[in-house]
């Protein structure tokens, strides 16, 4: 009973890891190699206990035995866009979110072999908004302080307003900041905003709070891994397939105006998924090549 036990765990391990695919290649053969010495044992046991008196004949497996063969999965096919707007619309079971998962090209011309480039980071802006916009404070002084609150922002100040963030008696979701006030109060909104404190990397120190206050609240902020991948989320269910095209198309103009001279294809792949749901790749002859 033990060893039928045992066999039975390592058959059922083995055709779990077989059908996770070939990231397990090795611990599968492993678990079957197991499996097959331990069928081998079996066998050798039962004829042992046999009745009859004759010695049993040993166990020899057959030299014409076929090599084990892990079966791989099959890529997805490559879809058009409405194909597979078309399959996650159907796969999705409330109001979910697309997602443009981008690939872009690592590569950067002015820097040694080798070396790939700073992260992608920036702020979109979509043709048709699909969440609601963000809560911004604002680091000003002088005039700045009303041009800010006439653009939209929920507060601007100085002193008074890292004093305000410090207590906790604002609800925001960013803070942005004009060189001249992140200049003067640097010291002193590092120690109160700590991570959220606005750079000019981030792209939240901005001299123009006119354009680019209302364009980062209601915009999406982007940022690319090593790797050169970007989640990028481009619509609601809500939205109509040709308002979700036309946000893809500027998702893909506003990643290609970040080319710094690569060679050949700077988008490499973009997969588009929900948030819960499949992912699917999409053909860059359709959805790249026309707005190059």
């Amino acid at each position: 009973v033990t060893m039928a036990h045992r066999l039975l765990r390592a058959a059922r391990t083995a055709s779990k890891l077989q059908q996770v695919g070939s990231a397990h290649r090795l611990t599968a053969q492993r678990a079957l190699t197991s499996c097959r010495c331990l069928l081998e044992q079996s066998l050798d046991h039962s004829l042992e206990t046999d009745v009859g008196g004759e010695e049993p004949a040993p166990f020899v497996l057959p030299a014409d035995l076929a090599p084990i063969e892990f079966v791989h999965r099959e890529a997805r096919p490559i879809l058009s866009f409405g194909e597979a707007i078309k399959v996650l619309r159907a796969c999705a079971v409330h109001q979910v979110t697309f997602e443009a998962h981008v690939k872009i090209s690592m590569h950067d011309k002015t820097r040694k072999r080798g070396r790939p480039r700073d992260p992608l980071r920036g702020v979109f802006v979509l043709p048709h908004g699909f969440k609601q916009a963000r809560k911004i404070v604002v680091l000003a002084l002088g005039d700045d302080v009303d041009t800010a609150l006439s653009a939209g922002a929920v507060a601007a100040g100085g002193e008074d307003l890292l004093e305000q963030l410090s207590e906790g008696k604002l609800s925001y979701d960013l803070v942005m900041s004009t060189p001249d006030a992140l200049k003067e109060l640097k010291s002193q909104a590092g120690r109160v905003l700590r991570t959220q404190m606005p750079t000019v990397k981030k792209g939240t120190v901005v001299e123009d709070l006119e354009t680019e206050l209302p364009r980062i609240a209601r915009g999406i902020s982007i940022r690319s891994d090593t790797s050169g991948a970007i989640p990028i989320a481009f619509g609601k269910l809500r939205l109509s397939d040709d308002q979700l095209r036309e946000n893809l198309d500027s998702v893909v103009k506003q990643v290609l105006e970040y080319n710094i001279g690569v060679k050949g294809r700077f988008i490499e792949r973009i997969t588009i998924s929900t948030s819960n749901g499949p992912g699917f790749e999409v053909d860059l002859e359709e959805v790249v090549h026309p707005l190059l």
